[in-house]
């Protein structure tokens, strides 16, 4: 299971771990801001709530937080949660016990490591306020899988009805969503309005 993963759940180096990631996640903090001024999102409630999904030791709100956002996460792993509390955030083991309702809800590549996706989105939905956003950032595989399976041949090794794929090209992930597969769960699980912006390598620099 990816949250028992040392790299993901290791305490001894998390102030370094966040360090690494922090130009990572303001790139995060700063597309979401984006994306929410260009919709106005939030006027009437002052100081956003979000709730970031799969929130770690908090790295990712501490950012928000800089940002002037009222941060609370979901962490399923006991001791990050703890430490991520620590930090001065309100921290829930499952979306289930969250309570809202939040103007944001973030999934930072984490959504393709749960288990229930569909369960999920169907409480975020209910977590939401009216006109609320759900912000993923995804990494889609399947180009890598598609280009390894055609450029190695492997397209006709089949195991058990399943294309062989080496487990450094996937990692720990449950799944891999292409962007009409994430659109057509959120339509299914009650969004609308649904923007896919692939990255560019602009992105990560500077």
């Amino acid at each position: 299971m990816h949250f028992e993963n040392v790299a993901y759940s290791d305490v001894t180096n998390w102030r370094a771990y966040i360090v690494e990631r922090l130009p990572f996640f303001r790139l995060c903090a700063n597309e979401l801001i984006r994306y929410l001024k260009s919709y106005a999102r939030g006027e009437s409630h002052g100081k956003l709530r979000l709730l970031d999904v799969g929130c770690g030791f908090g790295e990712f709100g501490v950012v928000l937080r800089d940002c002037g956002f009222e941060v609370s996460g979901v962490e399923p792993i006991a001791h990050v949660r703890e430490l991520a509390r620590g930090r001065g955030f309100s921290v829930w083991s499952s979306v289930h016990e969250a309570a809202g309702p939040f103007d944001v809800i973030s999934f930072i590549d984490i959504f393709y490591y749960l288990t229930n996706p569909v369960d999920t989105l169907v409480r975020c939905a209910k977590l939401l306020r009216e006109n609320g956003c759900l912000f993923m950032r995804l990494t889609n595989r399947n180009m890598w899988v598609r280009s390894y399976l055609f450029f190695t041949g492997l397209r006709r090794l089949r195991f058990r009805g399943l294309p062989v794929i080496p487990n450094w090209l996937i990692g720990d992930a449950i799944v891999s969503y292409s962007p009409l597969a994430v659109k057509r769960m959120l339509a299914s699980c009650g969004f609308s309005n649904v923007t896919v912006r692939p990255e560019r390598p602009s992105d990560f620099r500077g």
